[in-house]
C-alpha cells in the first residue's frame, strides 16, 4: 500500500479552465494569498513546489486559456487580513452596495431584488411570498433600530444580508424537517434576529417590531397551515382512517399557528402593561 500526490481542485480548474471564485479571500492566511500572485500577473505562473518532482505551470505548459479567477472581500469584516497592495494592484476591483442597503417599508419593497430573491427561496411553501415579506420587513426594521439606537447588539456585530439568508436556511431546514412553516419561520427570526440581543429590554422591543409586522401583513387572518383533504368515502376503510387522521393533525396545527401567534402578541404587549 502507498500514497500517490493529489492535486488540489484549484490546480485542477487551472489545467481544465474553470471559473473559480474564492470567497471572503481576506480570511485566508496571508502566505495564501502570495501563492495568488503570481497567477494574477501578465504571465501568469503557478510553482506546484508540493509535488517531489516539482512543475511550474504558465499559460503554455498547464494553465488553461479559459481559466479565471474571482475573489470577494469584505474589507470591515472583524479579525480578517489586510490585503496586501501587491495583491490589490494585480486585480481589477469592483464595488457593491450591500443586497440590503437603499430598502426601506414601502409599496416598492416588492420590485427591489432581494424580495425577489426571498419569493424564489419559499416558492415551494405554503404562503412563502408572505412570509418573504414578513422576513424582509423584519430586517428591516431591525436595521432601522440599530441605526437609532433601539436595538443594541455585541460590538462589531452588524446586521447584513447574512442574517436574513440564515433565516431562510434555518427555515428550510426545520420544515425539512416535517416543522410547519409558521413554527419554522417563528424560531427562525427569534434565532437570527433576537438570540444575541444584549438584554429583555431590546428582546421586548423586538418583539413588539414582530407583532406590528405581522399586524401590517394581517398573517393571522391568512392560512399558512397545510391544506386539508377531503375525505373519499369510495376509498379503501383503511385510507378513510388515514385521511381523518390527518385532517385532525391539520386542525391540530390550525390550533398551533394561532396560538404562536397569540403568544408573539402577549409577549409583544409585556412591556406595555408593566
Amino acid at each position: 500500500m502507498g500514497f500517490s500526490f493529489v492535486e488540489s481542485e484549484l490546480v485542477e480548474a487551472i489545467r481544465e479552465g474553470w471559473w473559480v471564485l474564492l470567497d471572503n479571500v481576506n480570511s485566508a492566511p496571508p502566505e495564501v494569498l502570495e501563492r495568488l500572485n503570481s497567477l494574477t500577473e501578465d504571465n501568469p505562473m503557478l510553482s506546484l513546489y508540493e509535488k517531489s518532482s516539482g512543475e511550474i505551470l504558465t499559460q503554455k505548459n498547464g494553465i488553461h486559456s479559459n481559466f479565471r479567477l474571482f475573489t470577494t472581500a469584505n474589507l470591515k469584516r472583524v479579525h480578517s487580513n489586510k490585503l496586501s497592495s501587491a495583491f490589490l494592484n494585480r486585480v481589477i476591483k469592483i464595488w457593491l452596495p450591500a443586497m440590503d442597503s437603499n430598502i426601506s417599508v414601502s409599496n416598492s419593497m416588492k420590485s427591489n431584488d432581494l424580495y425577489e430573491l426571498l419569493c424564489a427561496q419559499l416558492a415551494d411553501i405554503p404562503a412563502g411570498q408572505q412570509l418573504a415579506e414578513l422576513l424582509l420587513i423584519i430586517h428591516i426594521k431591525v436595521k432601522q433600530a440599530v441605526q437609532e439606537g433601539k436595538l443594541i447588539y455585541p460590538t462589531d456585530y452588524q446586521v447584513t444580508y447574512r442574517q436574513l439568508d440564515q433565516c431562510i436556511r434555518t427555515m428550510l431546514y426545520h420544515m425539512n424537517n416535517h416543522i410547519n412553516p409558521v413554527s419554522a419561520c417563528y424560531w427562525s427570526i427569534l434565532r437570527s434576529y433576537a438570540s444575541l440581543l444584549s438584554d429583555n429590554e431590546h428582546y421586548y422591543y423586538f418583539m413588539k417590531i414582530f407583532q406590528s409586522s405581522m399586524d401590517e401583513l394581517k398573517l393571522d387572518s391568512i392560512q399558512i397551515y397545510s391544506p386539508s383533504k377531503r375525505i373519499d368515502t369510495q376509498q379503501p376503510q383503511w385510507k378513510q382512517d388515514a385521511n381523518k387522521i390527518q385532517v385532525a393533525f391539520v386542525e391540530i396545527e390550525r390550533c398551533l399557528a394561532e396560538l404562536i401567534f397569540s403568544l408573539i402578541e402577549c409577549i409583544s404587549n409585556i412591556k406595555n402593561r408593566s
